[in-house]
């Protein structure tokens, strides 16, 4: 059974082939930061014809999906200023006033804006680089070195044992939540090794049974998460305190007693797939 996060669910919004055209006064213009906000025109995003020409630059406009056949735009502002009709909205929470196709359109904006950022000039030459109109990539204006949107896999799983999962919480995490074990995976790994070796390093166990459950965008800024579920197998949990404030085993009625990651998140996902399944087998 395939896991569809809200990421990933079907939508009106559809990806760009990254040819580039003028946009149109209804063309929809997405400007975000680097701090995961987006601008928004009294609680929308911005079309082409109503938005402050002042506040974008038309040289930095990127075509990157439609909406509904509707150009979606996208450019960066590191210094997104709110007034009477313009709010500073974070894209994560965004969810929640967004329908579906705006949400992740917002959020495919956000990785392209960084990548863009992060690759004004060419990383062979120096040189400016400049798009492709071809496909989604970068070209450079010297050497014709190409440049795609960076993208960082990721693995996370979820670790059950009997009737109980394991979770953790991040020291970086400042909400209290527990979630799943997750990580970089390193050159030359494969994904299941990836796990076994985050799993290991961060509490201390053996796993077995790993089983591809479904994969989310993460575009904060570019990871690419894959998840899974596996078996304990051996070992007691010794908590990396450098990455973790605490690990433990969790019985399924007592999840209700603890914050559990954003609906939004693969993580929530692969807990509520464990627990559905779970509930089929008795």
């Amino acid at each position: 059974m395939n896991v569809y996060t809200i990421f990933n669910q079907p939508s009106q919004f559809t990806i760009g082939s990254g040819k580039q055209i003028a946009p149109l006064a209804e063309s929809f213009v997405f400007i975000v930061d680097n701090k995961n906000n987006i601008l928004l025109l009294n609680n929308q995003v911005p079309t082409y014809s109503k938005i402050d020409k002042s506040i974008i630059n038309s040289t930095t406009l990127f075509l990157f999906g439609y909406i509904n056949d509707v150009a979606c735009y996208c450019c960066f502002d590191d210094n997104l200023q709110s007034n009477n009709n313009l709010a500073i909205q974070n894209i994560k929470a965004s969810y929640q006033m967004f329908s579906l196709e705006y949400f992740q359109a917002s959020l495919l904006a956000n990785h392209i804006v960084y990548w863009l950022r992060t690759h004004k000039f060419c990383g062979l030459c120096g040189n400016t680089n400049h798009f492709s109109n071809k496909e989604l990539s970068l070209k450079c204006t010297s050497c014709n070195n190409t440049t795609y949107p960076s993208i960082a896999p990721c693995v996370i799983g979820l670790i059950y044992n009997e009737d109980k999962i394991l979770l953790a919480k991040n020291n970086n995490n400042t909400n209290n939540v527990y979630s799943c074990i997750a990580g970089f995976v390193n050159p030359g790994e494969s994904l299941e090794r990836a796990l076994e070796r985050e799993v290991h390093e961060e509490v201390g166990l053996k796993i077995k049974n790993i089983r591809y459950i479904s994969s989310q965008q993460w575009p904060f800024p570019h990871s690419l998460m894959m998840g899974f579920i596996a078996e304990y197998d051996s070992g007691e949990i010794k908590v990396d305190y450098n990455e973790l404030s605490d690990a433990r085993w969790f019985k399924l009625n007592e999840l209700d007693q603890i914050n559990l990651p954003s609906e939004i998140s693969i993580a929530n996902h692969l807990i509520k797939h464990y627990i559905l399944c779970n509930d089929n087998k008795q």
